[in-house]
């Protein structure tokens, strides 16, 4: 017996107001922008009725605009776009997360809107908007609010937003980390995948402030605040016994709230601290 399969029906609207037509008339919708996500997986979509919203069209979404102090990006902006900004104005970890995205190819059709909307994985780019005090633009019919990216964001889940409201803007705050890091292993759909970043700032050899976070797998996000703040205020170069001490607490705490991850995910993310904090401690000269 042959199966039937059916063609989507695709909208694309011009303008942010013909997308909010859209929207209320197809509520369960599909927005579509690059596809890199979708496109992939379109036979789980072939039976029944599937409408795409195709918002790549949108001007007010492709645009990019800058001032002193922060960034601001349409959802729909490519990644490869973004690298075109240039490294001077990118924060390093920030270009070095856009690379793990596929290929050239696939970067010139993936969007920074469709990385971070992703709700089945943790993508790329997250996990270090997290750390970078980034904040969303969302819409929702005529009415637009901004709201901190780690207030709306959940790992594994993507972000929770209300029925018909969608990401129009992401404001990255351009400040300077005089220490980054960013390591990544394996793509974000295997299941071993491994991600590491950290920002710091080091003033007169003294830690002033300092971000770090994992990603193991598919869901699980790990930032801990508690030995974030017990790093700050410190001496670089941290003591042998500091460096022992700090990767001792954070082995327990990862026994303590990690224990479903396997017993090697645990030593890869235990063993990737234990070498941040060498290279965090002699990596700053001033």
């Amino acid at each position: 017996m042959k199966r039937r399969v059916y063609s989507p029906i695709v909208y694309t609207p011009l303008n942010l107001n013909e997308l909010n037509g859209y929207s209320h008339s197809h509520p369960k919708a599909t927005i579509f922008a690059g596809g890199t996500y979708i496109l992939p997986r379109y036979s789980d979509f072939q039976l029944g009725d599937f409408h795409i919203i195709d918002i790549s069209h949108i001007e007010e979404l492709n645009r990019i605009s800058r001032t002193e102090t922060y960034l601001e990006i349409g959802a729909g902006v490519s990644l490869n776009k973004i690298l075109d900004i240039g490294k001077k104005v990118l924060p390093k970890n920030f270009q070095k997360a856009i690379m793990t995205v596929g290929n050239v190819i696939v970067r010139d059709m993936a969007t920074l809107g469709g990385n971070i909307g992703n709700r089945d994985v943790i993508t790329s780019l997250p996990p270090l908007l997290l750390m970078m005090d980034v904040r969303l633009e969302v819409r929702k019919n005529d009415t637009n609010r901004w709201i901190p990216f780690n207030q709306i964001y959940i790992p594994g889940r993507g972000p929770d937003l209300e029925n018909w409201e969608f990401i129009q803007r992401i404001r990255i705050p351009l400040r300077e980390w005089n220490f980054q890091m960013f390591r990544s292993q394996g793509d974000f759909l295997d299941e071993d995948r491994f991600l590491f970043c950290t920002f710091a700032s080091v003033q007169k050899g003294i830690v002033t402030d300092i971000r770090f976070a994992f990603v193991s797998g598919w869901h699980t996000y790990i930032r801990s605040r508690e030995i974030e703040v017990e790093m700050e205020g410190r001496k670089l170069p941290l003591s042998r016994s500091d460096i022992t001490s700090l990767r001792e607490h954070f082995y327990a705490m990862s026994l303590k709230n990690l224990s479903h991850l396997k017993d090697y995910q645990i030593t890869q993310i235990s063993r990737t601290f234990y070498w941040a904090l060498h290279e965090l401690s002699y990596s700053i000269t001033e």
